[in-house]
């Protein structure tokens, strides 16, 4: 039998050590990846809405919650799915989308979230024309052409009013006016969206009540959406600011503001109260400033439309106004949306 010789004994133990080390490497990811889709894959409720009841409002606010938590705080990647979804309505959509954009510029990671797409091919069908998957974290300043077909503003991001309105108003124009809007709906849209959109430059990221750190990485930012139905026009703005709850009291005094809810006969300043306070505060100042005039425009958009509804939504506050029944009805949640979000409807003539 032929001598092995010392090299050669060397050399088998080293041929023999990589392959046990390539086949526990193989093992270990075989593991890693079964733990990693089961137990980072988030699954919707099937209904995710802000305009129901508080056990479907909650539901959709912790589902919210949960993913971002995963991301931002433990620093892994998930897959929502959604698959399951039966009902979406569009002011969930936009937080869940403006949720998604803040993870991925906070983690600087566009792969961090992965979608599984709704089996229900009408939700399917509607969050694709809104943007939600084929835009990742469109911005109302990219250089892109933004489609507005199927009468459709998609959901967009921007960080100053002055620099996006143009755009927004352009994208408004084409999908429910078909690229004619009168004079006068534009000057009052321009007015109300501008309002919204420097509101949140000017107040909702005061630095003494958000994250600065978080601000510095996303800006002092907003996300819009809008859609036509019929004579309808829809628009839902977002941001996750301070909220008014918050902002108020630093632009009046807490007198004043005590003053305007008793003329109502209303004591308590919780979050809904509040947010009726700054409705009242605003009917008072439209006489003595330019400024603050948004949310006034916003109502006066809806008043002059028989089917006009307001809805505003700021921290665990929520009101809501019909022009039917001329009612402004309050509430309070258990859980907050973080910052404020603005929905009305304008009547197409």
């Amino acid at each position: 039998m032929k001598k092995t010789h010392p090299e050669d004994i060397v050399y088998q133990g080293i041929v023999i050590r990589k392959h046990e080390k390539r086949r526990l490497r193989k093992r270990r990811n075989k593991v890693k990846t079964f733990v990693r889709s089961k137990k980072n894959t988030i699954t919707a409720p099937s209904i995710l809405c802000l305009y129901s009841k508080n056990k479907i409002y909650n539901s959709t606010i912790l589902f919210i919650k949960k993913f971002a938590k995963e991301v931002v705080q433990n620093k892994k990647k998930v897959t929502i799915d959604l698959s399951n979804v039966n009902v979406f309505t569009a002011a969930a959509a936009l937080c869940i989308y403006a949720e998604i954009c803040r993870c991925k510029l906070l983690r600087n990671d566009k792969g961090c979230i992965k979608l599984i797409k709704p089996t229900n091919a009408e939700i399917k069908e509607k969050l694709t024309k809104y943007g939600f998957f084929s835009y990742s974290c469109l911005y109302a300043d990219e250089d892109k052409e933004i489609s507005t077909e199927d009468n459709v503003i998609p959901c967009m991001s921007g960080e100053h009013g002055d620099k996006y309105i143009d755009t927004v108003l352009d994208l408004i124009n084409e999908a429910a006016f078909s690229g004619d809007i009168p004079e006068f709906t534009e000057q009052t849209l321009f007015r109300s969206l501008s309002e919204a959109m420097l509101n949140v430059w000017h107040h909702a990221y005061d630095g003494d009540f958000v994250d600065k750190d978080e601000v510095e990485k996303i800006g002092k930012r907003w996300w819009i959406m809008g859609e036509r139905i019929d004579n309808q026009l829809y628009i839902v703005i977002y941001d996750r600011g301070a909220g008014v709850p918050v902002t108020l009291p630093k632009k009046y005094k807490k007198e004043m503001i005590l003053s305007v809810l008793q003329k109502i006969s209303i004591m308590d300043m919780n979050d809904s109260n509040m947010i009726l306070a700054a409705m009242e505060l605003g009917r008072t100042r439209t006489g003595k400033s330019e400024r603050g005039k948004g949310l006034q425009d916003v109502r006066r958009f809806v008043e002059i439309n028989p089917s006009g509804t307001l809805r505003i939504y700021s921290n665990k506050g929520e009101y809501l106004y019909r022009n039917k029944s001329k009612e402004e009805i309050t509430k309070n949640h258990g859980l907050s949306i973080k910052g404020t979000l603005i929905q009305w409807n304008v009547k197409i003539h």
